[in-house]
């Protein structure tokens, strides 16, 4: 059944095409707003660190109780490794927005990801395997005796079904989880 599904191509229109686009604009927008967020949080903090560094930095360079230096040496080197982990932070928190804020993938490639479904299935050798790879698409089948008699597919896929290969309801979630827009079906899709 799944082969034959798939060999039917339902993912591959432009209508199909249209709405990926449409969600992974939609996940942009949201992933982008977080990332902003996040990135502003991050740069506020390094800044209020450098500042904490500099005061610190400051009151040893004037300080001579040898007691009071101690701990403000602690103190110095505290801040100095918040201070690095935020930068760390911040700077992958500026990679992921690049990767976000990327372009979808193209129509041809959309095509050719859903197009090489069914070969990608048909290599696969263990059960267990096929099994991890078809629920990825699939959320369940209802089977006859021999025949399978409806079937769910998982997110995002539910949304990109044609019509005229489904009798079930696309049910979109906007509790989705953030997928990088290169990702979205290389995540779902990974043989």
């Amino acid at each position: 059944f799944v082969k034959d599904f798939l060999g039917k191509k339902p993912f591959t229109s432009k209508e199909a095409y249209s709405s990926y686009k449409q969600e992974i604009v939609r996940i942009q927008h949201q992933g982008l707003s977080q990332l902003n967020s996040q990135i502003a949080s991050a740069k506020s903090r390094a800044g209020s660190l450098t500042d904490d560094v500099a005061t610190i930095k400051s009151n040893l360079s004037k300080e001579t109780d040898e007691e009071v230096k101690k701990v403000q040496k602690a103190e110095l080197k505290l801040k100095d490794k918040q201070l690095f982990d935020c930068r760390t932070l911040l700077e992958e928190l500026l990679s992921k927005k690049t990767k976000v804020s990327k372009s979808p993938i193209t129509f041809e490639e959309f095509t050719a990801i859903m197009e090489a479904l069914p070969d990608k299935l048909d290599k696969v050798q263990s059960t267990t395997e096929l099994n991890a790879h078809i629920s990825k698409i699939f959320l369940n089948f209802t089977v006859d005796t021999k025949n399978v008699v409806s079937y769910t597919l998982n997110k995002p896929f539910d949304g990109l079904i044609s019509k005229d290969f489904s009798n079930c309801e696309p049910n979109r979630d906007a509790t989705q989880g953030f997928i990088a827009p290169q990702g979205l079906f290389r995540l779902f899709l990974t043989f």
